[in-house]
């Protein structure tokens, strides 16, 4: 018996796309609430801990309200790729109909940064679980506590702090923006990625999803939008050690950031991530320019192409140095949190640099 045999038992994985999934190896401290159309609408609360989801079906939803206390049904442990499921469970399975990733986030638990996994595991036994989610939706401390274990009956609810009534329960998934009657009774996300019992072989080579050009404003209260990096765009493609950084444009990219190479030699599972290699600066900002610039064995700077200069970083310094007595009273300009100085011209400087394009 695994702690996710009771789930599998359940299922028949040849028709539904539900992930048959297995034990975790990490604890990353991760939750989902999933809106679940069934039966009767519900809410599913999935909490990580030794590997799967703990999880609870939610009648009524979450409340921001400490004064108003859930129902809290609790069920079998679920498998770890469950936090992102969405779509629909055919009729005939357990659990048919459809479902959307209502909220997702992190949580942890107040006053403990140390053995979480084993406090977490204490609280469960014991029937009391204070939690500090971090969540798109919930956020703050909410509690669960066991009132019948014949009954796997528990009570769900927000305790006082700052979030108290003040939180944006959208219908919408946070994925995708969709609310659960838009998911198609056809929208089987993973069956439509694999075909049942079906090896592929691993792509050599794999089209990433670009932006266009368009004439329609896209905006909506409820969307989410990503943060624009000036960064390069990357895919990885990860078998094992195998790993290769590639351009959008299928160019080679290894040599360029074998630091991030190395990173990557740790990450499960294997499979192709589309992401964006960036440079940040002290604050944890993108800043564009940094990234164009290529390193030493020794992570030292030792040139930047676009950002100007063509000096490595101890000539730049020395520049850098002997322009500070040029400078004058006329106000800073700010960009990006760097200072950029107005200096009289009395002098100019060209200097040939083997690592750069040219003269600078």
């Amino acid at each position: 018996m695994t702690l996710l045999s009771e789930y599998q038992k359940k299922r028949n994985f040849s028709k539904t796309a539900e992930p048959k999934g297995k034990t975790g190896k990490k604890n990353e401290q991760r939750f989902c609430i999933q809106q679940h159309h069934a039966r009767a609408k519900h809410y599913d609360l999935r909490i990580e801990l030794s590997g799967v989801l703990l999880s609870w079906a939610i009648p009524k939803g979450p409340s921001d309200d400490p004064k108003v206390k859930r129902l809290a049904v609790e069920t079998e442990p679920h498998p770890m790729e469950y936090l992102t499921f969405e779509g629909t469970i055919p009729k005939g399975s357990y659990g048919a109909g459809k479902m959307i990733v209502w909220d997702i986030g992190h949580y942890e638990l107040p006053d403990t940064k140390k053995n979480i996994n084993k406090v977490l595991r204490e609280q469960y036994d014991n029937g009391s679980i204070d939690m500090l989610f971090d969540g798109k939706k919930i956020k703050g401390l909410f509690k669960l506590v066991r009132t019948s274990k014949e009954k796997n009956q528990w009570l769900f609810f927000k305790k006082k702090d700052e979030y108290v009534k003040s939180l944006d329960f959208s219908e919408r998934s946070v994925l995708n923006g969709r609310e659960v009657t838009e998911v198609d009774e056809d929208d089987n996300p993973i069956a439509k990625a694999m075909e049942a019992g079906t090896e592929k072989p691993f792509p050599e080579e794999f089209q990433p999803m670009l932006a266009k050009r368009s004439d329609v404003t896209l905006s909506r209260e409820d969307w989410l939008f990503e943060i624009k990096y000036d960064g390069y765009r990357c895919l990885v493609f990860k078998q094992g050690k195998d790993i290769r950084l590639m351009s959008r444009n299928g160019n080679l990219l290894n040599k360029d950031y074998p630091a991030v190479v190395e990173a990557l030699e740790d990450i499960e599972p294997d499979g192709i991530f589309d992401g964006e290699i960036i440079a940040a600066d002290d604050s944890g900002r993108a800043f564009g320019a940094l990234l164009l610039g290529r390193t030493g064995p020794k992570g030292e700077l030792l040139f930047a192409g676009k950002v100007g200069t063509g000096f490595n970083q101890k000539q730049s310094q020395e520049i850098l140095k002997n322009l500070e007595k040029y400078k004058t009273d006329s106000p800073q300009a700010k960009t990006r949190d760097k200072i950029t100085f107005w200096v009289k011209p009395h002098r100019r400087a060209q200097r040939k640099c083997s690592c750069t394009q040219g003269n600078v």
